[in-house]
């Protein structure tokens, strides 16, 4: 049986910062951009038991994709880096407790998605404002 520590937001920080640099190079490759926002959407989907917790995933990605599509430029660049970087750690199976684990597997995956939406929520709610007056569907999880 695999052992694992519990969760600690310090370290999960950590591997959300060594993993920016990846989220550059995603960001600057537009065929890779467009691939990895349809891979994230694919993994969230496939998180058991998440529920209404990952409500806020399809906002990122639909605002990282405006973004990138340069429709809504409102927010710095570093809020989109920090909403890849945290879809780049969630679609990463061997993050601080892998994925394979049930069940805990996911417990950093939501710690880390928790302390995005906080640093990010006032974004997330400009955004949603700005896309519902241009009558913008949400984008569903549906490819």
């Amino acid at each position: 049986m695999e052992s694992f520590k519990p969760v600690q937001l310090n370290e999960i920080v950590e591997t959300l910062s060594s993993l920016e640099s990846e989220s550059f190079k995603i960001f600057e490759d537009d065929e890779k951009f467009e691939e990895f926002l349809i891979n994230a959407e694919k993994n969230l989907a496939s998180i058991p038991g998440a529920g209404t917790f990952l409500a806020d995933v399809p906002t990122m990605i639909s605002l990282v994709r405006a973004y990138k599509r340069k429709e809504y430029t409102v927010p710095p660049l570093g809020t989109i880096i920090s909403i890849i970087t945290l879809l780049l750690y969630v679609g990463f199976p061997a993050d601080i407790i892998p994925d394979s684990i049930p069940v805990i597997g996911f417990a950093d995956d939501a710690a880390a998605l928790a302390y995005v939406v906080e640093r990010t929520n006032d974004v997330l709610n400009d955004y949603r404002e700005w896309r519902d007056s241009k009558q913008i569907p949400p984008r569903s999880f549906n490819i």
